[in-house]
Formats: structure tokens, C-alpha cells, sequence
């Protein structure tokens, strides 16, 4: 049974995993394999209480195991909480120092925590243990401070051709063009990203029609305003726009606290489809519960990806809150996104055509979300806030009824866990050299193009 539990937990099979692995227990409880592919099954399938139940049950059984270990480290991971991995890992190592799982979870916690030193010590041992290891070469690549020379690119082939599933061979196909791409060899990175992306699609394929109808039916409720001191604030946008960078100028603040991406869209919507019934007075009730203010600042910050589906609920059950949306140019935005392999709630991104519908339906939202919120919602250009950011900041500021702080500024040495692709970058000063990225790319991105208006593609 633990056998077929793996097959199905290869396989994204997640239910069918789970159960093979429980009757697997339910005949000898003393198999760590079985123990180690439940609580992986629960994880994955993201029932995060049972998987924090199994695993710590698994490793109070099999306390010497380095696998639990470093599955205990991969659980913080995706509970936000990278200051309690990190010794799980260690502890990983210390049991196994040549297990490449737990030296790849290592160098993820490493660069969330904004060591990118260890990050790439890390992610460079683990390689040189097991040379094929997909999710190593995947985040190697990915991490901004390291820089492949032409030499790894054989390498990364010859682990694509022996990689053993989809899964990996997605990974390394990732890996692959963004190595291609750090090495400017911009005409064959892009071949390997839409290789990548219709593994991704294959394997889960998503809805676009029903992403873009959702979009489209969205933003027809005009919320009551407040004029209240905005305690709680959203920095919203599409991924990659520069909602982590606005997010980490604001945590810099002496007077904001960030709960980073919670996930708050999400449970707003499930809330409000799973209780119909339930007041507006309650809703909020919840919602402020469950964003609370620490008393030791004036405003709490979220950045959670998908809010701008939300502004109608949370302006309405929150009508003093303030929401900074950002924005940045549409090619580079979304080349971005086409090149980062993220959760399937943004499956639009599979081809060019797609990303560029989802694309120009949020924009259409957001100008109706404008309309209807007016000064309560303030949009920020990402190349003007790299570019003149002492002004664009003081404004992002004076909407969150905030005075400027030089920490602001200085925002990129605050020592705080970034949980998203954008960990690295805002750990640096300011930079414009991803600005007009997208003509690295012209060639291929007429797809992308046609479906975007041309007022959308004027320069910002």
C-alpha cells in the first residue's frame, strides 16, 4: 500500500494517496514510510491540522528519522513560519548531512529569512550530493544572487533527461530557462518556459472561462465609506505587480505590523459562500478577529494575492480600510508571472493567450473597483516607485494616515521573513533594471500581446 500511496502522491492523487498510506498504518503503525507518505499526502492536499498531527506524531515514534525532520521543516515552510523550520532542517542535516531534501528545504528557509549565502551553500550541496535533484536546481536558479555560468546548463539537461515525473520535469524545465535567461540567452529560455507551463497544465489543468467570468461579475456593489483612521490596510494587485516591495516599505514602518500573504481573499470567500446567513455585523465582526491590531502599532498590513476580487466585501464590512493597488506594466507583469511556476489559482498563466485575457479582466475590474471606491483606493506605478521612490512612498504613506519614516526608505533592512518569489529582491535597494524586461522576450510574446488593448500597453 505505501507503494501505491507514493504512485498517487507523484500522481497529485492526494485522497487516494492518504488512504493508501492510512491502511498502510492500520496494519503496522511502526512503517515510517507509511507515516512519512500520510503526513506528506495531508500536506499536500493542504489539510494543514491533520499533516501537523501525523507528522508530529511521526516524529515522536521515529525521533532519529532525518526525513520527519525535514518534513517538519517543509510543514513551517507552508505555515509562514521559516524561524521554525530552519532548526527542524538543521537538525535534518545534522542526522543525514547528505540528505539533498533536507539541504534543499534548508536553502528555501535560508533565503526567506534573507541568508542568501547559506541559501545558495545550501542548494549548491545538495547538488553536488544528488546532481539531478529537480526542486534543488529549481530554486538554485530562481535564488537572485546566484549566477550560472555555461557549464551548469549541461547539467540541468542531462538531470531533465533522466528525471523520473512530470513533477520534476517541470521543475528542471523552469530551472533550465531561467539559467538560459540569467545567461541572456533569451531565444532559447523561452522554449523551455512554455514547456513548462503545458506540464503544469497537463497535470492540473485549470478553468479559465470560469476565472474570467468571476472576474467579470465582479464589482457592481458600492460599499459605504468611513472616514475613520484606516487601522487596516491592503496592498493589492496581480503577482509579480510589487506587492511584496509595497508590503515591505510598509512593515518598515514603526506603526505597521505585516501578517504578510494570509490568505484573508480566500477565507472571505469561503466565509461568505458557506454562510449565507450570516449579518454583516457578524461578518465584520469575524473579519476583525481575525486581523487583529497589535496594540504596539496603528495599522496592520495584509498582502494576501487575489484581494482585488474581494475589495466589494472588505471595503463593505470594513469601510474605514484603505487598499494601495499596484501596478505595473502589463508585459512585464505578466512575463513575469508566465515564468514563475505559481499555485494553480493562477493556472491562467498555462499559455500566453490566457494570461493575457485574465490579464485585461482584472484590469477592467479594477477600474470599475475605482470608480466605486474612490480616495479609499490608491494605485501605485511600480516603475515610478523604483524610480522616484522618496515621493511615491511619502504618498503611500500619507493615504495609510501615516507620517514618513526614513526606515521606509531603508525598508530593505528590515530583518523579517519574506514567504514569496520576491524574498530576494527586497532585501536589496531599489533597482530599474527589470523595467521594459519583457523586449528580452518580443519575439514570442505577440500571443500575450493581441489580447491586451493598446491604451493598456502605452508606457507607464
Amino acid at each position: 500500500r505505501c507503494n501505491r500511496g507514493w504512485l498517487h502522491l507523484i500522481s497529485h492523487k492526494h485522497d487516494a494517496a492518504v488512504a493508501d498510506f492510512r491502511a498502510a498504518l492500520a496494519s503496522d503503525d511502526d512503517i515510517e514510510d507509511a507515516w512519512r507518505g500520510l503526513a506528506e499526502s495531508l500536506l499536500a492536499a493542504g489539510n494543514m491540522n491533520q499533516a501537523e498531527s501525523v507528522s508530529r506524531q511521526a516524529l515522536e515514534k521515529f525521533s532519529s528519522s532525518a526525513n520527519l525532520h525535514n518534513l517538519r521543516g517543509v510543514f513551517h515552510i507552508r505555515q509562514r513560519q521559516p524561524e521554525r523550520a530552519l532548526p527542524c532542517c538543521q537538525q535534518s542535516g545534522k542526522i543525514f548531512p547528505s540528505n539533498p531534501d533536507a539541504l534543499t528545504t534548508l536553502g528555501i528557509t535560508a533565503e526567506q529569512i534573507g541568508d542568501l549565502p547559506l541559501a545558495e551553500q545550501s542548494l549548491s550541496q545538495a547538488l553536488a550530493v544528488k546532481p539531478g535533484h529537480a526542486p534543488a536546481w529549481f530554486h538554485l536558479c530562481n535564488l537572485a544572487s546566484w549566477q550560472p555560468t555555461a557549464e551548469h546548463i549541461p547539467a540541468i539537461e542531462a538531470a531533465l533527461e533522466s528525471a523520473s515525473n512530470d513533477g520534476a520535469r517541470a521543475e528542471l524545465e523552469f530551472a533550465l530557462a531561467k539559467a538560459l535567461a540569467k545567461l541572456k540567452r533569451y531565444e532559447h529560455a523561452f522554449p523551455n518556459f512554455v514547456r513548462a507551463r503545458k506540464r503544469m497544465a497537463a497535470q492540473q489543468p485549470f478553468d479559465l472561462e470560469a476565472a474570467i467570468a468571476e472576474l467579470e461579475s465582479t464589482g457592481s456593489q458600492l460599499p459605504q465609506l468611513d472616514i475613520a483612521a484606516p487601522q487596516r490596510l491592503f496592498v493589492i494587485g496581480m503577482p509579480r505587480s510589487g506587492t511584496t516591495l509595497v508590503d515591505q516599505i510598509l512593515a518598515a514602518h514603526s506603526q505597521v505590523r505585516s501578517v504578510g500573504e494570509s490568505g484573508m481573499n480566500a477565507k472571505l470567500a469561503r466565509r461568505t459562500k458557506t454562510a449565507m446567513a450570516e449579518s454583516q455585523q457578524s461578518l465584520a465582526a469575524w473579519l476583525r478577529r481575525e486581523m487583529p491590531v497589535p496594540e504596539t502599532a496603528l495599522r496592520v498590513v495584509d498582502t494576501s494575492p487575489g484581494h482585488f476580487t474581494q475589495l466589494g466585501p472588505l471595503a463593505c464590512l470594513l469601510p474605514e480600510a484603505r487598499f494601495i493597488h499596484c501596478l505595473r506594466d502589463p508585459l512585464d507583469t505578466c512575463l513575469s508571472i508566465f515564468e514563475q511556476p505559481l499555485s494553480r489559482q493562477h493556472g491562467y498563466a498555462d499559455t500566453l493567450e490566457g494570461l493575457g485575457r485574465y490579464y485585461r479582466s482584472y484590469r477592467s475590474l479594477m477600474d470599475r473597483w475605482q470608480e466605486l471606491l474612490g480616495a479609499s483606493l490608491l494605485t501605485v506605478q511600480y516603475e515610478k516607485l523604483v524610480t522616484s521612490p522618496k515621493g511615491e512612498i511619502a504618498r503611500i504613506l500619507d493615504h495609510c494616515g501615516l507620517q514618513t519614516e526614513q526606515s521606509c526608505l531603508d525598508f530593505y533592512q528590515l530583518e523579517r521573513a519574506v514567504m514569496t518569489p520576491s524574498a530576494a529582491q527586497v532585501k536589496q535597494p531599489l533597482y530599474t533594471s527589470s523595467i521594459g524586461r519583457w523586449r528580452n522576450y518580443q519575439q514570442f510574446l505577440q500571443p500575450l500581446i493581441d489580447q491586451l488593448p493598446e491604451t493598456m500597453l502605452q508606457a507607464p
